[in-house]
């Protein structure tokens, strides 16, 4: 098929062959045309693409206590023992038994930040 002249654009060519051959009436290559077409194509494209929600980040979780404040406390405990300590001879060197109640008391203060 014989390509027919149309003022820049001829008909039955690739637009490539246009941009490497064609002509203006006046001599003026169309290149610069051609090229500019496309670009107008490709942003017209780009502008009707469809943008992406942003990702859902859920809040952060709300304390449902706080620690902040002062504690007191107390631990209670019995203990015993039966030692004795012997030399390789048989020979009885130390020996003691114990038994009775232990405990404490502790306190102090907390203090939660935010982090």
């Amino acid at each position: 098929m014989a390509a027919k002249r149309q003022g820049c654009a001829r008909v039955g060519d690739s637009l490539v062959e246009d941009i490497r051959r064609s002509r203006a009436p006046g001599g003026v290559p169309c290149a610069g045309f051609s090229l500019s077409s496309l670009a107008l194509v490709a942003t017209a494209d780009a502008a009707d693409l469809r943008v992406k929600a942003p990702a859902y980040r859920a809040p952060p979780p709300i304390a449902l206590y706080d620690w902040t404040g002062f504690y007191i406390g107390g631990h209670v405990g019995y203990a015993w023992t039966d030692k004795n300590w012997r030399l390789a001879s048989g020979v009885d060197l130390v020996s003691y038994t114990a038994e009775g109640v232990i405990g404490g008391v502790q306190g102090g203060y907390n203090w939660q930040t935010g982090s």
